[in-house]
């Protein structure tokens, strides 16, 4: 059936030359009429990362070679700041009139990305808010069921964290680049800096908290329980405000990444490498550092919600490097420390990652708990404790370390939650409490009372960050995403704009032909190639003996995270097609040979490589 309504479609293109009665029309209709029996199943299925090699410092390299001086390898402030100031000046350009462009959301609204908070608010816990890392805040008035963004046409990059006040305001911190640092100082500086703290006294409309804008990555906001005071874990310290963000109390210095209360208003932060204590936070000289922790490279904190006294920390850092390759064994799960006595004392529960225990890695990889670390308590057991890395994973008094659920999420997987775990919060109001979990593929909710039955919560929450797009001219579009697979938008599911997964993994480069629409191209992480001649129905390999030969492994064809991809088509004939308003005749001939020709080509570690006539 394929190959038949592909001849089909060739014998068009050059009836379309040849013979008055068949038109671009013609060709259109037997288009879509070959697309119907094209389409497949729409459910999307997460396929994570498998090479030895896909892991996020792949991301971060990628990131910051773009981003960098050419010279020194590096972002600093003062480029960012003059790079914005250019922004703006071209904005409020009067020429800009002269461009008449109108965008529309394509899509897709059927998924997350990577998303690191969320608020439930405190007099209504229908009403969600959360913010991508890409940008833009998104609210849900039905428990997440369903999202509306409310500041996607702002610049305010990196939404990281979020917090609301007793007062009901709702504050959110921009800048990842505390949780995007890679190992060595040749991978450079791939966070984007943090342009300050935005608040919102309606629950709709944000502004900027003035003199928030120096403070860097703001990598976490917290409201004191029992006053209505506002912290900020910041790469400039730790500080407060108790005065609706007018002014900012430093109490301690250096890069703080985390910072929680208890009930009664007690506070431990994780400032630099180490843990504080306070019971009087607002007061600097009252936050002592917390003995006995081992080394680590980053750490969080939870306390439990059904007794105040019961508080968990956990770490990351060096583990035993026989689990996964040396030099990629920095950022693994190294300890949970347990206090019964409101956080004084702690003790080891469990010491450090084995092959039956590693959130922070798929073992045979890499570790990175540096990048995502999530830890909370159950809010009505106090001896169970939630962990989110890599996978995720349950502790308790009774059972000790596990591992639980599986990164595989699909609609008919009740045990899949996205890879990459950031944030974890409950809704304690019901019957049965609800688990939130922030992932780099958007938001998954708790289904059943044992919470570990997982659904992703992600209409509308449209904020998922993508490498690479291509559109064929029948208006599907192909897109590689970070960490979302490479999808397909047919616009087959008016007036929703769903996408439905066609290959696993980091998504790249894509293509779609012109003289075919039925012909698309994509890529996954290190040079997975695959075409579609099924308008992206379906994709598979077309690698062949002689370029496997040149492969940098067995497994990827090279070394480069997202490869060079460029279709090249006859421009005579694409726009002999584009403007043939009228019947063509048989002066207009073009042959078989003509119309068919194409080459792809390809940056791989040795050279480029190009493929003649890649659509046949």
């Amino acid at each position: 059936m394929l190959n038949l309504k592909l001849n089909l479609c060739v014998f068009l293109f050059n009836k379309i030359s040849m013979n008055k009665k068949f038109t671009i029309i013609t060709l259109a209709l037997v288009l879509a009429f070959s697309l119907a029996f094209s389409f497949i199943s729409s459910k999307s299925v997460y396929q994570p990362r498998t090479s030895t090699l896909n892991t996020i410092d792949g991301a971060f390299k990628y990131i910051n070679m773009l981003r960098a001086n050419q010279v020194t390898g590096k972002v600093t402030d003062e480029q960012v700041a003059e790079v914005m100031s250019e922004i703006k000046t071209q904005n409020q350009n009067k020429l800009k009139a002269d461009w008449p462009l109108q965008w529309d959301f394509t899509g897709p609204d059927n998924r997350g990305g990577r998303t690191r908070c969320l608020v439930i608010d405190k007099d209504d816990p229908k009403i969600l808010y959360t913010g991508g890392v890409s940008g833009a805040v998104f609210k849900s008035t039905n428990g997440g069921t369903t999202w509306s963004p409310l500041t996607s046409q702002d610049d305010n990059f990196g939404v990281v964290s979020m917090a609301q006040t007793s007062d009901g305001a709702v504050y959110y911190g921009t800048g990842e680049g505390s949780f995007v640092s890679t190992r060595g100082e040749e991978e450079g500086t791939p966070g984007f800096n943090g342009s300050g703290i935005y608040k919102s006294t309606d629950g709709e409309t944000f502004s900027l908290v003035n003199g928030t804008q120096g403070l860097g990555y703001i990598s976490r906001l917290t409201a004191h329980p029992t006053q209505n005071a506002i912290f900020a874990g910041t790469q400039a310290g730790l500080r407060y405000s108790d005065d609706g963000g007018s002014t900012w109390n430093i109490l301690r210095s250096g890069s703080c990444t985390d910072i929680q209360f208890n009930k009664n208003g007690t506070a431990i932060a994780y400032i630099g490498s180490s843990f504080y204590r306070s019971t009087d936070p607002t007061n600097s000289s009252s936050w002592q550092l917390i003995q006995g922790i081992g080394s680590n490279r980053r750490g969080s904190v939870a306390w439990s919600e059904s007794d105040p006294n019961y508080c968990y920390l956990l770490t990351v850092g060096t583990i035993s490097s026989d689990l996964v390759p040396a030099g990629a064994n920095s950022a693994g799960f190294n300890g949970l420390y347990r206090s019964t006595d409101e956080g004084v004392g702690f003790a080891e529960e469990v010491n450090e990652a084995s092959r039956f225990f590693a959130p922070m890695s798929n073992l045979g990889t890499n570790t990175q708990g540096v990048y995502d670390q999530a830890i909370a308590v159950h809010p009505r057991d106090k001896d169970r404790v939630f962990i989110g890395g890599v996978g995720f994973a349950e502790w308790t008094d009774a059972e000790g370390p596990k591992m639980v659920g599986n990164n595989f999420d699909s609609p008919t997987n009740p045990f899949g939650i996205h890879a990459d775990k950031h944030f974890i919060t409950f809704d304690n109001t019901g019957d049965v409490p609800i688990m939130y979990i922030c992932t780099d593929g958007g938001i998954a909710k708790t289904t059943n009372d044992e919470l570990n039955r997982y659904f992703a919560i992600n209409t509308g929450l449209a904020s998922t960050q993508f490498y690479g797009i291509a559109a064929s001219r029948n208006g599907r579009v192909i897109g590689g995403t970070q960490d979302n697979n490479t999808v397909l938008i047919t616009r087959e599911s008016f007036p929703r704009k769903t996408a439905r997964d066609v290959i696993g993994g980091d998504g790249f480069r894509c293509e779609a032909s012109e003289y075919d629409p039925l012909i698309m191209f994509g890529e996954n992480q290190y040079g997975g190639l695959r075409r579609s001649t099924t308008g992206g129905a379906e994709m598979s390999t077309i690698w062949d003996n002689r370029i496997r030969g040149a492969f940098a492994s067995t497994s990827q064809a090279n070394t480069y995270f997202n490869t060079p991809l460029e279709l090249w088509e006859d421009p005579a004939v694409i726009e002999a097609i584009k403007g043939a308003t009228t019947e063509l005749t048989s002066d207009d001939y073009l042959g078989f040979d003509t119309i068919m020709k194409s080459r792809l080509f390809m940056g791989m570690n040795d050279g480029i490589y190009m493929c003649n006539n890649v659509l046949r």
